[in-house]
């Protein structure tokens, strides 16, 4: 474990995802390490973006389908980006009105349903972006979304 800002992109996807294995007890040490790396794989991540970031976890994008389920019909949708606490996506339809929606995903050893609640919409010119914020959720499924996550992270190429 060295310095976390002399560790290459993947040598931090590497550490968290050591960190996703990793059975033992709480630990002030790790959790501090844990944040740490998190925050170097955001600036990393998000080099062209504004230093305003407000999200406490890594939040990749991503490119993959999407199933909103509000009500009878469930809307199809594409992955803009996701973390551990929530997701944006992107709608081909122009008009969408819920407060909250099931939200599944289908992805290589990751498939998963979940509740999320509607943060904002924002009009574009092909459809609707989406950001939802995933509602209460059990150690296990944080657990699997931070998973998710790390396997995202694997199979995007590294910044420069």
């Amino acid at each position: 474990m060295g310095r976390i800002e002399e560790l290459s992109f993947s040598e931090l996807v590497h550490e968290l995802s050591h960190f996703e294995h990793d059975a033992g007890p709480p630990d002030l040490e790790k959790s501090i390490r844990r944040r740490s790396l998190d925050a170097r794989l955001m600036r990393l991540l998000a080099a062209d973006t504004p230093v305003d970031e407000r999200r406490a976890s890594v939040r990749v994008p991503g490119d993959m389908a999407v199933k909103l389920i509000a009500g009878e019909a469930p809307l199809s949708g594409t992955l803009v980006d996701i973390g551990e606490g929530g997701i944006r996506v992107h709608l081909k339809e122009g008009s969408f009105d819920a407060a909250a929606v099931e939200v599944e995903l289908d992805f290589p050893d990751h498939h998963g349903r979940a509740t999320a609640s509607v943060q904002w919409k924002k009009p574009r010119e092909s459809g609707l972006d989406v950001g939802l914020h995933f509602q209460t959720q059990t150690d296990v499924q944080r657990r699997r979304m931070r998973r998710l996550v790390l396997e995202i992270l694997r199979q995007m190429p590294q910044p420069s």
